[in-house]
């Protein structure tokens, strides 16, 4: 086929530029002690008064780092789940770079994509055409070639709508599923991966098999499993699923307005921000 082979041509293409023009992230060393010395006169560490502001990058670079030598994730840094920090961590360890890690996680989600475009029914060259939309996309590159963790949330998004489908076929893949429905959860914040869950349940309901609706709501044990797993330095420190329930109550507390506000507090601010901009 003439327009599949150019399709592919034109995918690896432009997947070589954007790994051309990400280069040298992908070559830079991590200075561990540069970074462990920074750390200490950080906002994490003194505050507002601090001579040196961490970006999202350092932050979760250095964290993950200290998750893996035994800092607690329901300690430092807890506002943001422990899971894409530790990847990250994992990365600088392995591979003493940052990005390398979230590559391989990039070059998963293409994969990801065009097998759930071809489990979908879609026309292979249709499932070509969007790795190429998605591949010309510059914040693409950016998250595939840095420290940020929305990368590995899209993977755990789409290994779960994947294990989803063929659960349709065979149940035991509702308890893959659930388990990365769980790391979604452990990601950031547990809001996305609740939203998941409800598309999950709501479109094999639309397939008319009530069998199939039960059979992945309880495999749906497993999503606190993937949720609490990247926890598990807390849990062995002597936290129990009480102190986590309260720990995950201040937590939403603290994104919906801060650990004192009520939870919502912050719709009212968003109400009159819609008002004022209208």
């Amino acid at each position: 086929n003439p327009a599949k082979t150019s399709m592919i041509i034109v995918l690896l293409l432009v997947i070589l530029n954007g790994l051309i023009n990400r280069f040298p992230a992908l070559i830079s060393v991590y200075n561990l002690s540069y970074w462990q010395n920074q750390f200490s006169k950080s906002q994490l560490v003194i505050g507002d008064k601090a001579p040196y502001f961490f970006s999202d990058e350092d932050i979760y670079s250095i964290v993950g780092i200290k998750y893996l030598l035994g800092d607690l994730p329901t300690n430092l840094h807890p506002e943001v789940p422990p899971l894409g920090k530790i990847l990250v961590g994992s990365s600088i360890f392995i591979f003493k770079n940052i990005s390398i890690i979230s590559l391989l996680f990039a070059i998963c989600s293409l994969l990801l994509v065009y097998l759930l475009g071809r489990y979908s029914n879609l026309p292979k060259n249709w499932s070509i055409l969007a790795l190429i939309i998605i591949s010309l996309d510059k914040q693409f590159w950016y998250l595939s070639t840095s420290a940020m963790l929305d990368i590995f949330l899209l993977v755990f998004l789409l290994l779960a709508f994947l294990s989803a489908y063929r659960g349709l076929k065979n149940p035991s893949w509702f308890l893959l599923s659930s388990l990365f429905l769980g790391f979604m959860a452990s990601t950031k914040l547990y809001f996305t991966s609740l939203v998941a869950v409800a598309v999950c349940t709501l479109a094999i309901l639309s397939t008319g098999s009530f069998k199939k609706f039960i059979q992945f709501i309880f495999s749906l044990i497993f999503y606190p499993v993937g949720f609490m797993l990247p926890y598990i330095n807390s849990f062995l420190e002597g936290i129990s699923l009480l102190d986590f329930l309260r720990f995950q109550r201040w937590l939403t507390h603290w994104w919906a307005g801060n650990s004192k506000v009520p939870f919502g507090g912050i719709l009212p601010m968003i109400f009159l921000i819609t008002i004022s901009v209208g």
